[in-house]
């Protein structure tokens, strides 16, 4: 059908429909679909045409993403003009929203017009364009499309560090999907790199995969024994600390406390507290191993302790895991009166700062 719409398209513009339809007729050694593809930017001055084909590049756009590909050099409201451009010359074109912000081609015209840009465009071209975007929607907090478009820009090393600037939020939110599904993006080749598979470990202690868990914790130390310190000796400091924080939770929950308790001390002392999320996750295993090797009461206390210091109208990762410490504590003495006050203040301040799987236990501690 699109061959079809792409053929009335040219033949509505055609000054000579019997010259195009012989074209046409003789054109069977070509996909048809290339060969309308063709004739459709031949309509086009050049300026349209290189416009048309560096969009392609995109799944959607907007008119600031397109100014965006269009570079420092774009006209002042560019992007507005080139999707009425492309509404006003029939062009396939779709609207996303009722806003009229979103647009996009239709796929297989997208695809056709992006198989010529890259026919079109030197290596070093199509990186910047894909650079252009991956930094706009970096800016936007779209942080998914713009390691897409790193790696689909052969940058897998500005990926990598977008995702090592990103992956402090994601820790903060427990949201491990979402960090899954950018790690889904990248290449097989980076699974091998030492912060990749430090990423991948945090996925797998979600997945309670504990021994795939300390497999990549070990692959990752060895390889960041070959990066060079100086400049990035705080930045190894972390990654050490995230380490020991993980093993701390696989070695707690595989039943070896007194290990874990080591290595949550250790991940305690690398990691500043500024670092709510993965200094909390250490902070909550320091406190379980020390119930479980039998000193409850004195890791409650410094729980406590560390709970009256923290801000409850704006809770962040520490203040919810130190309740879930404490609901832990009572869970274990069989306190039900406690559990239930605990469980009910994790819900409403996981509620507050929409930290799913917190709520998920406070809903859990009230059942």
């Amino acid at each position: 059908s699109v061959g079809l719409q792409l053929a009335a398209l040219v033949l509505g513009e055609s000054d000579d429909a019997e010259s195009f339809a012989d074209r046409f007729a003789r054109s069977s050694h070509r996909l048809i679909s290339d060969y309308l593809v063709d004739e459709v930017l031949e309509k086009l001055d050049a300026k349209h045409r290189i416009e048309l084909l560096q969009i392609s590049l995109l799944d959607q756009f907007c008119a600031p993403l397109c100014e965006a590909i269009a570079g420092p050099d774009a006209s002042e409201d560019f992007g507005r003009h080139f999707i009425e451009f492309l509404w006003r010359s029939n062009i396939f074109v779709f609207a996303l929203d009722d806003e009229g912000i979103w647009y996009r081609y239709h796929h297989l015209f997208r695809d056709l017009l992006h198989n010529r840009l890259r026919q079109l465009s030197s290596e070093k071209r199509m990186a910047e364009l894909h650079g252009r975007a991956a930094a706009w929607y970096e800016k936007e907090g779209l942080i998914g499309p713009a390691i897409s478009h790193f790696v689909a820009g052969n940058t897998l090393a500005a990926a990598v560090q977008l995702l090592e600037r990103s992956f402090l939020q994601v820790l903060d939110q427990d949201d491990w999907r979402r960090l899954e599904r950018w790690l889904s993006t990248l290449p097989a080749g980076a699974h091998e790199l030492p912060p990749v598979q430090v990423f991948q470990a945090y996925i797998a202690h979600f997945r309670f995969h504990y021994e795939e868990c300390l497999r990549l914790l070990d692959a990752a130390e060895e390889g960041f024994k070959d990066i060079q310190h100086g400049a990035d000796e705080e930045k190894l400091r972390i990654y050490a600390g995230i380490i020991n924080t993980i093993r701390a939770v696989a070695l707690d929950v595989r039943g070896s406390p007194e290990r874990s308790l080591l290595h949550a001390e250790e991940a305690l002392q690398q990691l500043p507290q500024s670092l709510t999320a993965p200094y909390s996750l250490a902070e909550f295993h320091y406190y379980d191993a020390k119930r479980r090797m039998g000193e409850g009461k004195h890791a409650l206390q410094l729980a406590q302790q560390a709970l009256q210091s923290r801000p409850l109208d704006k809770p962040d990762a520490r203040t919810l895991r130190l309740l879930m410490a404490i609901g832990n504590y009572y869970h274990a003495q069989a306190d039900v009166a406690n559990v239930l006050v605990t469980a009910e203040m994790l819900r409403n301040l996981a509620l507050k700062a929409k930290n799913t799987i917190a709520f998920g236990w406070g809903v859990y501690g009230l059942g």
